[in-house]
């Protein structure tokens, strides 16, 4: 990988719909070699998926939480399950925008989108604590 990897990869970030011509001007590259490389980045598995970026609040969801997921792993294992298990049923939650497994009290922390502190509750209760293994949640309400 060298600069001109790096430059697109930025390129990308930022409008990952931009058209070929139009960054390849922006990069000062023939659209062949640009095209090239996005080929090169893909199939090395540096560029792995193009994404979209939801404005949250223009679809009515104002609030924005995180949520700390505490597992009981003898339950886990009881039920042949790993916190990756629970993981992915988590990321599957439509109103979770993001997950990860973390160190430190907490096993995993979600990132969640509700419209009302109301919704908040019927999300936490009825979804992320129905998930087998989980014990207890504590969450943490942004302030912007």
């Amino acid at each position: 990988m060298d600069g001109l990897d790096s430059e697109i990869i930025g390129l990308l970030r930022k409008d990952a719909k931009v058209r070929l011509k139009k960054a390849a001007r922006k990069l000062n590259v023939p659209t062949s070699t640009l095209h090239a490389r996005i080929q090169k980045l893909e199939e090395d598995g540096i560029l792995r998926h193009y994404s979209v970026e939801v404005d949250w609040k223009k679809m009515g969801y104002d609030l924005n939480a995180y949520v700390l997921v505490f597992v009981d792993t003898t339950k886990l294992k009881e039920l042949r399950m790993t916190q990756k298990d629970i993981l992915k049923q988590l990321r599957a939650l439509p109103y979770v925008e993001s997950a990860d497994i973390v160190t430190g009290d907490a096993d995993l922390i979600a990132h969640l989108r509700a419209k009302d502190s109301a919704e908040l509750g019927r999300l936490l209760t009825e979804g992320v604590q129905n998930i087998a293994g989980v014990i207890k949640t504590k969450t943490l309400v942004s302030l912007v």
